[in-house]
């Protein structure tokens, strides 16, 4: 979403900005390969994604979202439509999470619609559907290649 939201708004390049921001992060491998295909995934097929979410805007049009939640949406939809392996209910508690964090309640009610719309659209329903398992799942990675996305002032009162 990071390098998303200034190539959908601003135009800046996308690649770049994934570049600096996998050189600011260092990801391991499973991020980043995870990252690289939701980014490029969104952006190759973003015409498809918007005709996907709009078809599940009622008495809405798309051009009326703002950009940031229409930069969610096509994330979530991306996964939704490609990542079967993520369960239905992981995919839109991290948009409706992502949606609290930089809009307001309002906005993560209506992207949980929008997007519980998609997920019925696209066959998964999410009190059904737990994902795919993953047989080949590297049990060997360091902790190194997965984010903490935990705030370090969250980690310090929570020992208190």
């Amino acid at each position: 979403m990071l390098t998303l939201f200034p190539h959908f708004v601003t135009g800046e390049d996308a690649e770049q900005c994934f570049a600096y921001l996998l050189d600011e992060r260092k990801p391991g491998a499973t991020v980043e390969n995870f990252a690289a295909e939701l980014f490029r995934g969104v952006i190759e097929e973003c015409e498809s994604l918007d005709n996907l979410i709009s078809s599940n805007l009622n008495n809405w049009n798309i051009d009326r979202l703002g950009n940031l939640e229409k930069v969610i949406l096509r994330v979530a939809s991306y996964e939704l439509s490609h990542k079967v392996e993520v369960p239905v209910t992981v995919v839109i508690n991290e948009a409706v999470q992502l949606t609290e964090s930089y809009c307001d309640e309002k906005a993560a009610k209506f992207i949980n619609g929008v997007l519980a719309g998609i997920a019925k659209q696209l066959g998964r329903d999410p009190l059904s559907d737990p994902g795919e398992w993953i047989d080949d799942f590297d049990d060997d990675e360091s902790e190194e290649d997965f984010i903490n996305l935990d705030d370090e002032e969250d980690e310090d009162s929570d020992s208190d």
